[in-house]
């Protein structure tokens, strides 16, 4: 380390440190220390010999990059102790100062870029952040997805460093004289400062940042240790009853109750209630008070919600989430101490089924239904309505606090579910109360957003630019309901969007479609307009629209060379025939494979294009079949049928490959046979079709040599391609000319 340069030494150390104090992902690292990711990772080879930067998995974080590990723990704990490492300790109030310096300031970009269009946020991003994954992506929704995880994180931990940093640092008090603490509290109400810190900040700070400050209130420290005195395991029922209620209170005021508090109330209370000297009597009376105290407080909360009525804000929906996760952990505590409790105390089977574990949930769950749903500002769907504003403010790229939305999401799934212990949300039984609280009209507000701003957008741009940012859309609307609805009811909302921004307009898409099929190099537009569609599964229709553009190719095709050969400019048009038809083929096969992901349905589709043009212009068949068999004479397997299966690689790496589809086609068979120049049938008489010669006879061409003068020439009679009469009648085929295997083989190949 002492070999580092001095230059780079400084930033190395910062990095060490940041790692040091919060362990995360390069991409975070490298924004945070105001560097890109290929600068990150050329400072840290500088330590190669003791680190290493190991790839992480793309998860949930959506940063993708990498995180340090060292080969020597001892490596960490020597650059941190100041006695041993001197110049090269990485602890420094310097460092500190410039760490959260950045910090706060990548928080107060953060908080401009909101209210702002939402297509103005990604060069504003780019520009603010000098890491992201990804440079080259233009992709709005994942830019935001990642200035949310790193918003997280610096919530967490930029006031944190604070401790850590010399607050008169000149840089440091600038920016904290931008953050918008109002804002901080709104976004982030798990975001709090300590008071300590508070009272290191400039008086005009301190005084700005007092709503963010949380102190601690001595009740409540006086709760906790009252709540830590124990009863006997002895106990009389009264007795337990005052500790528990200590205990219920603890939790329902404070939700960051020490977990060793609650092992231990756990614990005990089971070696209380199993101890067996309790009678019947005392669980009874158990019981009931337990019911009577969570009646009485979720009556409480209602009491005072109603104190003003119309007051829907922000603080109104925190209020519900702290309360909501509070009367749950007590809910659950409950649960774990009914399922100590022996059912058989209890008189009667039906008693015992009332007063079991899920029957007492089933109370709790009533009780806040009865009670806390019943508000008026819940009721008439005020409360849900301003939840769902978060969620437009969140699809508009603006940060916002989508935890309130989760939890009060996850308190209807719960309150459906009532047999479901309220830590268990997986199991979505009863959606009623999940249905009319917040789904009917969510997906209401859903389709309108989507409706309104399909038609903003699109009457200000593009149809090819819409696409593109239906699926930036898309992937938005995915990230968000991800985040805070149930994963069971997702394809009910992604499809209701995809209807409002792709279904609605559909007809527009099928127009830009054909015009794309006639212009150069449109893969992208047309792979994402197949993409989109498949998505709706409306791709029926383009595949109607692209077989009449490849048929139109054809045709315009064979009339070029039809005025050539009547104007007599081409005297040998059957090689001309097959090239042309091979480049066409090949060249929408090709776009099939590409750009619709090889779709069976569309290569279908481009082989009935081929078999419909030889059933409408025999010649074009027979001219094929005789390419066939020059082909086959030329490579030598007409001995031996089997040599055709097993030369079949060796063709595939020949020019010009003939479609697979031309071999066994209906339409070559009926070419071959309607060049026989037999006698006509009657008007009116049944003749044999190209299906029927397929699935009647096994049948395919004879692989006889025709000599030059048996080959049929081409010339214009009546504006059309045909035959000249020197040119001999072919005999027709026979089912015995060739066996199955043979005509399988040559599918294959060709």
């Amino acid at each position: 380390m002492s070999r580092i340069p001095q230059k780079i030494l400084p930033i190395l150390q910062r990095v060490l440190l940041i790692n040091h104090d919060w362990p995360c992902e390069t991409g975070i690292l490298a924004n945070i220390s105001n560097l890109s990711l290929q600068a990150l990772e050329e400072i840290l080879s500088k330590l190669h010999p003791v680190l290493t930067l190991k790839q992480r998995r793309r998860g949930s974080d959506g940063w993708g990059s990498t995180s340090i590990f060292f080969y020597h723990a001892s490596f960490m704990e020597f650059v941190v102790d100041q006695a041993r490492s001197k110049y090269l300790c990485i602890v420094n109030q310097v460092h500190w100062n410039m760490i959260v310096a950045r910090s706060l300031r990548l928080l107060n970009g953060m908080h401009k870029v909101n209210g702002i269009g939402y297509a103005e946020k990604a060069p504003r991003l780019r520009k603010l952040l000098s890491a992201i994954p990804n440079t080259k992506s233009a992709c709005v929704a994942e830019l935001l997805f990642l200035r949310d995880q790193l918003y997280n994180i610096l919530c967490r931990q930029a006031f944190a460093w604070c401790m850590y940093a010399d607050l008169s640092d000149r840089e440091v008090v600038a920016e904290l004289r931008l953050v918008d603490f109002t804002m901080l509290r709104m976004l982030k109400p798990s975001c709090t400062l300590s008071s300590d810190l508070a009272d290191r900040f400039p008086e005009e700070i301190r005084l700005r940042s007092m709503c963010c400050v949380t102190p601690t209130s001595p009740r409540e420290q006086t709760k906790i240790v009252t709540a830590e005195d124990p009863p006997s395991p002895l106990a009389k029922a009264d007795e337990i009853w005052r500790y528990l209620s200590a205990c219920f209170d603890l939790l329902i005021s404070d939700t960051t109750t020490p977990r060793k508090f609650e092992t231990r109330f756990a614990t005990l209370l089971y070696k209380t209630l199993t101890s067996g000297h309790l009678r019947r009597s005392d669980f009874n009376y158990l019981y009931s008070q337990i019911n009577q105290y969570l009646l009485i407080r979720t009556q409480e909360w209602a009491k005072a919600a109603n104190s003003d009525i119309d007051q829907i804000n922000s603080e109104f929906a925190v209020d519900y989430a702290i309360k909501w996760r509070r009367y749950a952990r007590v809910v659950r505590h409950v649960e774990l101490i009914w399922l100590h409790w022996d059912p058989g105390f209890f008189q009667g089977p039906d008693e015992v089924k009332s007063k079991d574990a899920s029957g007492m949930v089933r109370s709790a769950m009533l009780y806040w239904k009865t009670n806390i749903l019943t508000q008026k500002q819940i009721g008439n769907l005020t409360f849900t309505k301003f939840l769902l504003g978060l969620i437009d403010q969140k699809r508009n790229g603006d940060l916002a606090n989508e935890s309130l939305v989760y939890v009060f999401v996850q308190s209807l799934v719960i309150l459906g579910c009532e047999t479901v212990p309220p830590y268990e949300i997986e199991n979505f039984r009863n959606p009623e109360v999940y249905e009319q609280y917040f789904e009917d009209e969510f997906l209401r507000v859903t389709r309108n957003y989507h409706t309104a701003d399909a038609q903003t957008f699109l009457s200000e741009n593009t149809l090819l630019t819409y696409l593109e940012h239906v699926e930036d859309r898309l992937l938005l609307e995915s990230r968000i309901i991800g985040q805070i609805l149930p994963s069971e009811r997702h394809p009910v909302y992604i499809k209701e969007c995809k209807k409002s921004l792709i279904e609605n307009h559909l007809q527009l898409i099928y127009r830009e479609f054909e015009k794309l099929l006639g212009v150069d190099k449109p893969e992208e537009h047309l792979g994402r307009i197949y993409s989109l569609a498949s998505q709706v599964e409306a791709t029926k229709k383009l595949r109607t629209i692209f077989a009449g553009h490849v048929k139109q190719v054809v045709s315009a095709s064979m009339s070029r060379i039809l005025n050539q050969t009547r104007d007599k400019s081409l005297s040998e048009p059957q090689g001309v025939i097959v090239s042309t038809l091979l480049t066409i083929h090949s060249q929408y096969s090709d776009l099939v494979q590409g750009v619709f992901k090889d779709d069976e349905e569309f290569r279908k589709c481009l082989d009935q294009v081929s078999g419909k043009l030889c059933d409408e212009h025999p010649l074009i068949g027979h001219v094929l079949c005789k390419y066939i068999q020059a082909t086959k004479l030329e490579e030598g397997h007409h001995d031996e049928p089997q040599n055709i299966a097993e030369g079949s690689d060796h063709h595939e790496k020949t020019s010009n490959p003939l479609p697979k589809h031309l071999t066994a086609s209906t339409a070559t068979i009926r070419s071959h046979e309607s060049l026989s120049y037999t006698e006509p049938t009657a008007a009116g008489a049944s003749t044999t079709s190209n299906s029927d010669v397929i699935e009647n006879h096994d049948a395919q061409m004879a692989p006889k040599a025709h000599t030059e003068d048996e080959r049929g020439d081409v010339a214009v009679q009546d504006g059309k391609l045909e035959a000249t009469p020197r040119d001999p009648a072919l005999p027709p085929v026979s089912v015995h000319q060739t066996s199955g295997s043979r005509k399988r083989a040559l599918s294959r190949r060709f």
